[in-house]
């Protein structure tokens, strides 16, 4: 099997001298591979409604064929969005903000959690 998309994730040291800059990489990763894979323009917030929408998405999470699989396409598009405007772009924008090591870990792990549901959606996730 390939490499897995939590084998690209920072570990050790740089999570501990520089968690918020780990943070942003981590969340500026899967917003490169899902403008990749969705080949759009847009980033961000702007990119993951788009991109994710239940009604007519670029990238599928699921089938969209039930009501319960509309909810966990939109669940996702707002998980995406959400990791873009509470993680990524604060530590973007933000001139020295401090977060703890596990903080960071925490924010690895939402990002591993979503490019593995792209991963398990049929996706390839490049990490280049």
């Amino acid at each position: 099997a390939g490499e897995g998309a939590a084998d690209r994730m920072p570990r050790g040291e740089c999570v501990a001298q520089r968690p918020a800059t780990v943070s942003r990489s981590v969340h500026n990763l899967g917003d490169k591979e899902v403008a990749r894979l969705a080949k759009h323009s847009e980033s961000g917030f702007k990119l993951m409604m788009a991109v994710f929408s239940e009604s007519a998405p670029l990238l599928n999470i699921t089938d969209c064929g039930t009501p319960s699989e509309k909810d966990e396409q939109k669940g996702f598009q707002f998980l995406f969005a959400g990791s873009m405007l509470a993680i990524r772009n604060p530590r973007g924008h933000e001139y020295g903000m401090h977060e703890s090591p596990d903080e960071c870990l925490d924010h690895i792990a939402l990002a591993s959690l979503l490019l593995r549901r792209l991963q398990a959606s049929g996706h390839k996730i490049s990490g280049k």
